[in-house]
């Protein structure tokens, strides 16, 4: 039986490092030249796809505070850049034939300033991205991916995205919010590569061998700058689009049925991060521990262990004060504090992934003495929801409504210890 390979960036062979081409399996060639009816490389529609606003407004939603880069048949764009408008991705394309839009797996605060910046000094987030390809088949590629996703569900990670490559595999990703598990937003973008790097490798190492059989996945992948394809970007190789899919219709998805890129519509709902901060915290625990058990000084273990935000355990989802407040609901007493305990529990919502959703909120704010008012709630929820980044907690606004005592809160004593 074939076991997976886990390929480094000692042994990546792909146009991205400059370090060789890549190499092409019968199984792809032969599938393409079935297509060729289809989708041949440059058929007078795919030449025209970029052209399409729709689809240029889905690849620049996915560009916002990346470096992006083009790659085609004997075309390569220049780095670093960037594409803030529809102008300025065109002008990076070739005049003639099928090229691909890559982004970073990094966002940055300006990424034209990475030719002469720290990667460091600039990052401003980072993504989690596993790059499942098979060279037997995509049958082994869909059965590799749908176990991924099973073992994710497995560790409560629910947001989790997928996508076909646009030749022989699948991507699967997460927005990097769901790792935000640490003291500190500073310790979290230092957390790149180490922590998604052994996220990678842990999930590798818990599939079963069946699973993984004939599948690569990409370790080189996270290395600083490194670049992947983005959605609805054509394969500069086979004229595919690499295209969004729902977990459920992996399994249905095949190279023959790919429809025409022309009818190929934008899903702008796929295109939506979704990650909670500290959704991937039982993940990250998990790791930790298999770390421990492997090599205690293994890499990436001091940052799990020492860094993790201590408010990451189970418990710290359901806290005293979120105990009290939906055994009691928006009583009397918390009459002069209400406001500001909604402001709490939502920021704890987003924040550190509190064990309630906005939906329990609205019933538990029905069902109390003196509920707020219905306009007044949904809309803090609707604003709080919608912020790219959480505020952070208040602790002593759950002290002073009486709601937490300090010395049995385990985010209270985070807060102490730093």
């Amino acid at each position: 039986m074939t076991p997976v390979t886990f390929v480094t960036a000692k042994h990546q062979a792909d146009a991205l490092t400059g370090s060789g081409q890549p190499t092409h399996s019968s199984w792809i060639d032969d599938s393409l030249s079935r297509m060729s009816s289809m989708s041949s490389v440059k058929t007078q529609n795919e030449l025209e796809w970029y052209k399409r606003d729709d689809v240029l407004q889905a690849l620049l939603a996915q560009l916002v505070n990346r470096e992006v880069w083009v790659s085609a048949e004997n075309y390569v764009s220049p780095r670093p850049r960037a594409a803030k408008g529809d102008s300025d991705l065109l002008n990076l394309m070739p005049t003639g034939g099928i090229c691909s839009v890559y982004a970073s797996i990094e966002s940055f605060s300006n990424p034209l300033l990475l030719a002469t910046e720290k990667v460091e000094s600039l990052r401003v987030g980072w993504d989690f991205v596993l790059d499942v390809d098979s060279s037997l088949g995509l049958g082994e590629a869909k059965r590799c991916t749908k176990a991924i996703l099973g073992l994710l569900r497995n560790y409560d990670v629910h947001s989790v995205r997928v996508k076909f490559s646009g030749r022989r595999g699948f991507h699967v990703l997460m927005d990097g919010e769901a790792f935000d598990c640490f003291a500190s937003r500073s310790e979290f973008l230092g957390a790149y590569p180490i922590v998604p790097l052994q996220v990678a490798r842990f999930i590798v190492a818990s599939l079963r061998p069946n699973d993984r059989r004939g599948v690569e996945i990409d370790a080189a992948i996270y290395t600083p700058r490194h670049l992947i394809r983005i959605a609805y970007s054509l394969h500069h190789k086979s004229g595919l689009v690499s295209l969004p899919l729902a977990p459920d219709a992996i399994e249905q998805f095949n190279l023959e049925a790919t429809k025409p890129v022309q009818n190929v519509d934008v899903d702008w709902d796929w295109l939506k991060p979704k990650a909670r901060p500290m959704e991937a915290s039982k993940l990250l625990d998990y790791v930790a521990k298999w770390l421990q058990r492997g090599k205690p000084n293994r890499r990436g273990l001091k940052v799990l262990t020492r860094r993790l935000h201590k408010a990451f355990s189970r418990s710290a989802r359901n806290p005293p004060c979120v105990q009290t407040l939906l055994k009691e609901g928006f009583s009397t007493r918390l009459e002069g504090h209400r406001n500001r305990v909604l402001f709490a529990v939502l920021t704890g919502i987003r924040r550190l992934n509190f064990a309630i959703t906005p939906g329990e909120l609205e019933e538990l704010n029905m069902r109390s003495e003196r509920p707020l008012p219905e306009r007044e709630l949904q809309y803090q929820i609707s604003y709080h929801m919608r912020r790219p980044h959480a505020y952070p907690f208040r602790c002593e606004i759950m002290q002073s409504a009486r709601l937490c005592p300090p010395q049995k809160c385990p985010i209270g004593r985070f807060m102490r210890e730093r």
